[in-house]
């Protein structure tokens, strides 16, 4: 089952989703079917499936992690985004300032601290 986290631009808090579905997700007419878009005010974010070593979900663009960065062994802080050009997952290293491939391995070692949205420890600028 696919797990979603809403953010409200608006609010600026998370809400559940399952509560707000009215306001994610809207129809309207096309010419052959319908689509759905998301509302302005809401972003979603879908969990790629792992978890943390806590059992927190990891969401893409979303999630501040802690890693272990491959070149030096010791862990570092970043975000977890998705590549559209390479159609796969990274992290980005906020101090190196450059992204690695994430791998299955990584989730071994990945521990979810905050999220990009709410920032509580001020580490995007």
């Amino acid at each position: 089952m696919n797990k979603f986290i809403v953010w409200d631009n608006d609010e600026e808090r998370f809400i559940d989703e399952s509560k707000c579905m009215w306001r994610v997700l809207y129809f309207h007419r096309n010419e052959k079917d319908f689509v759905n878009e998301v509302s302005d005010d809401l972003d979603m974010f879908q969990s790629i499936g792992k978890q943390d070593v806590y059992g927190k979900e990891i969401y893409p663009d979303c999630s501040i992690v802690e890693f272990i960065e491959e070149d030096t062994n010791v862990f570092a802080i970043g975000y977890l985004c998705f590549d559209k050009k390479r159609l796969r997952y990274r992290v980005y290293d906020l101090d190196e300032k450059k992204y690695y491939k994430y791998s299955e391995f990584m989730s071994y070692d990945i521990r979810v601290i905050d999220t990009i949205q709410e920032n509580k420890l001020g580490l995007i600028k």
